[in-house]
């Protein structure tokens, strides 16, 4: 299987969008669990959420153009990026603490992404 330039740059996009909207809901979440009285209507209407939603919107069509050159067993795999941006978002975004254990974790994510990629070339 050939990834081309299309499917790669698609795949790019697809993380890019679908982990900004996750970290756009992360903000949301947290400046909602900070509102007092207000209901969860008015904070579906925030610009955290519906940009978030956009956000996965716009990746759920990136996704489509991967998955309708890539077999889905190869393609999918490669959504293991996204844990590791996320993880990278949520240190440095949001500060969270990073233990060893998950840093070990990304490393075999990025190995296995590694023996998928050049499997597949």
């Amino acid at each position: 299987m050939v990834f081309t330039r299309e499917v790669v740059l698609a795949l790019i996009c697809s993380v890019f969008f679908t982990t900004s909207g996750q970290l756009l809901q992360k903000k949301a979440s947290l400046k909602y669990s900070q509102l007092k009285g207000d209901s969860i209507f008015q904070h579906l209407l925030s610009v955290e959420v519906v940009t978030s939603t956009l956000f996965l919107g716009v990746g759920l069509i990136f996704w489509m153009l991967v998955l309708s050159r890539v077999e889905l067993s190869v393609a999918y795999p490669l959504l293991s990026i996204n844990y590791v941006v996320i993880l990278l978002g949520a240190r440095y975004l949001f500060g969270e603490a990073i233990p060893i254990r998950r840093w070990i974790g990304v490393v075999f994510i990025l190995a296995g992404i590694s023996v998928l990629i050049r499997g597949g070339l």
